[in-house]
């Protein structure tokens, strides 16, 4: 889920992390919710927080790179609630057990819940042997997938029915970029980049990092497409697997096209594929995706900034986790192995 979203995957303008927000286009940055004098609430994007009656509360975001508790403590001083959409599970749980004021934290695909509810997908329509296929298996996310598919299958009495394909240690799209700028040659240009940001004034370092960015990302998917091939082969040399599960979309959509363009392989005959976050290309590509029903996450979040809870503020906060969808499409079948239950996992599903 997390990578497709950053807003940047340039390798020197963020060290190879993510930039940018869900809700804004600056990092640092928040929304104020504010009370107008019409009465009708409206936001407004802030760089910075700053004492203000109308503000109701603050919305942060994290796609995948920490928030500076500095931020969060001056919030605290506001004395305003606030809530944190936490999506690359970085948020410290010391950040969140000091707060004072009303405090939420908002957690979409971190923990193992979504994987679960995948694997309890697969094994309903007969696959008891499958594959997890990751090029960023070095976020906290990607390690929970995996770990939420190896504790249903454990459950289910297929202690060993799930294996691991990883790309490396990766965590973002930008940590594929050192080899990426090699191959292409973009290291004169990336260095030109540099150069100029240091001559024109500050105004235009925007225009510049945007440049840059636009260059990037147009060779990292295929750098990630080239660093999967290898691990799609090693997956598919394991005939007992019956269906892949990708750590995102993207992941999934290069896994599709490998399969059926590259090697000929039927989906979902030979094999279902699954991916996370049903973006816009899961749809147009028929992909079976987990969707993290993210407008509930937000509306949840404007509620609680609107609304906060009465008494005093709970000491550490609360984590809210909010049950996302999987969206089935055409990518994924009935098992072609698929036979009857046996009585434990048939009791199992009903109580699943």
């Amino acid at each position: 889920m997390l990578p497709a979203r950053s807003a940047s995957t340039s390798p020197r303008a963020h060290g190879g992390k993510p930039a940018g927000s869900l809700a804004s286009a600056v990092w640092p940055g928040c929304w104020a919710y504010r009370r107008p004098a019409h009465g009708k609430r409206s936001r407004k994007p802030q760089q910075t927080l700053t004492p203000d009656d109308s503000a109701l509360g603050y919305l942060f975001h994290t796609p995948g790179c920490e928030l500076p508790v500095e931020l969060l403590d001056h919030a605290a001083r506001l004395r305003k609630p606030v809530a944190v959409l936490d999506e690359g599970g970085l948020l410290e749980p010391a950040v969140v057990t000091r707060r004072s004021v009303p405090f939420a934290v908002f957690q979409t695909g971190v923990d193992v819940g979504p994987a679960r509810a995948v694997a309890r997908y697969l094994l309903q329509i007969g696959h008891s042997r499958i594959a997890y296929v990751s090029a960023f298996h070095g976020a906290p996310w990607s390690v929970n997938r995996y770990r939420g598919l190896c504790e249903t299958y454990a459950e289910a009495g297929h202690a060993d029915g799930v294996s691991l394909h990883a790309a490396g240690s990766q965590a973002y799209p930008g940590d594929y970029a050192s080899g990426m700028v090699e191959r292409h040659g973009l290291a004169a240009f990336l260095d030109s980049c540099d150069a100029a940001e240091k001559r024109f004034p500050l105004h235009h370092d925007r225009a510049l990092e945007t440049l840059r960015d636009s260059v990037v990302s147009r060779f990292v998917p295929e750098e990630i497409a080239d660093r999967l091939a290898p691990v799609f082969e090693r997956a598919l040399a394991d005939t007992t697997v019956t269906a892949w599960v990708c750590c995102n979309d993207p992941v999934a959509l290069a896994a599709l096209h490998y399969l059926k363009t590259v090697r000929q392989v039927v989906v979902p005959g030979r094999l279902s594929v699954v991916g996370f976050d049903n973006t816009l290309d899961a749809f147009s590509s028929d992909l079976t995706s987990y969707d993290f029903n993210i407008p509930a996450v937000v509306r949840a979040m404007i509620d609680f900034v609107i609304r906060p809870p009465r008494g005093p503020a709970r000491p550490g906060g609360h984590v809210q986790r909010i049950d996302g969808v999987l969206v089935e499409r055409s990518s994924t079948a009935r098992c072609a192995r698929w036979c009857e239950p046996d009585a434990a996992l048939r009791s199992l599903l009903t109580q699943w």
